[in-house]
C-alpha cells in the first residue's frame, strides 16, 4: 500500500483499482486515466507539462501552437500541438500510440535528446530505457487507431504481448494479488481481446491461451502456473 499512497500524495490526479477517470484541464485539454494511474499538471504561459507518475493515460489535447503540450514519463518526453494519444509507463519502458494527429517522442538524458521519433495516427513506439547502454532503445510499430487505449471501452487488446505484461495490465483491475510463477511463462506471448469488466475471467482466458493453470487461493490471491 505504501507506494500507492506516496504516488497519490505526489499527484494532482490519481485513480484506484478498476477506476477510470476523465479530467478536463484549464486549457480545454482532456486526460483520461486508466486504473492505478497518476499525473501532475504544471502549466505556465510558455508550456503545458504533464508528468505521468504511474500507469496509463490518454490525452486529447487542445491545440495551441504558442504553448506546446508535453507529457513526461521518466526520461521520455512526448510533445504535441493538437492530437489524441496514449502514454503507458511500464516496468521496462514507455509506450506511446497516436489515435489522431502527430506527436514527437524524445528519449532524453541531462535535458539532451538522445533518440527521437515522430508519430502519426496509427503509429506507436516503445522506448526501453534499460537498453542501449543506458541510452535507451526505440522500437517503432503500427497500431490500428481502434486499438489505442482500448481500456476506455473496458477492453484489453493484446497482440503478441508477453503474458507477464498482459497480467501487469490486469493487476490494475483486480483488488487482490496476481502472481505468475516462472519467467518462461511470463515471457510467452499472448494474442486476444479480453473484458476488463471481469478481470478474473480475463485472467482465465490469458492462462488458457498458454495452457497454464490458474489457482484462486483466496479472494485476494491468484496464482498462474504450469
Amino acid at each position: 500500500a505504501g507506494p500507492g499512497m506516496l504516488r497519490n500524495l505526489q499527484s494532482d490526479y490519481a485513480t484506484g483499482t478498476a477506476e477510470i477517470r476523465t479530467v478536463m484541464l484549464e486549457d480545454g485539454s482532456k486526460v483520461t486515466l486508466a486504473p492505478e494511474s497518476a499525473i501532475t499538471v504544471v502549466y505556465s504561459n510558455e508550456r503545458r507539462k504533464i508528468r505521468l507518475l504511474d500507469g496509463d493515460a490518454f490525452f486529447d489535447v487542445a491545440a495551441n501552437p504558442e504553448r506546446p503540450f508535453v507529457v513526461t514519463a521518466d526520461d521520455v518526453n512526448t510533445t504535441v500541438l493538437g492530437t489524441g494519444f496514449e502514454v503507458l509507463r511500464g516496468k521496462s519502458g514507455v509506450d506511446v500510440a497516436v489515435e489522431h494527429g502527430r506527436v514527437r517522442v524524445d528519449y532524453t538524458s541531462d535535458e539532451q535528446s538522445l533518440l527521437a521519433a515522430t508519430l502519426d495516427a496509427g503509429q506507436s513506439v516503445h522506448v526501453d530505457w534499460a537498453g542501449g547502454n543506458g541510452a535507451g532503445q526505440m522500437a517503432r510499430g503500427d497500431k490500428p487507431v481502434t486499438h489505442v487505449a482500448p481500456w476506455r471501452q473496458k477492453q484489453l487488446i493484446a497482440r503478441d504481448q508477453p503474458l507477464g505484461a498482459v497480467v501487469d495490465q490486469l493487476r490494475r483491475y483486480y483488488a487482490g494479488k496476481i502472481v505468475v510463477l516462472g519467467d518462461a511463462l511470463s515471457d510467452e506471448t499472448v494474442t486476444g481481446v479480453y473484458n476488463l469488466s471481469d478481470p478474473l475471467e480475463a485472467l482465465y482466458g490469458v492462462a488458457r491461451a498458454r495452457e497454464a493453470d490458474l489457482w484462486q487461493v483466496s479472494p485476494w490471491l491468484v496464482i498462474v502456473s504450469r
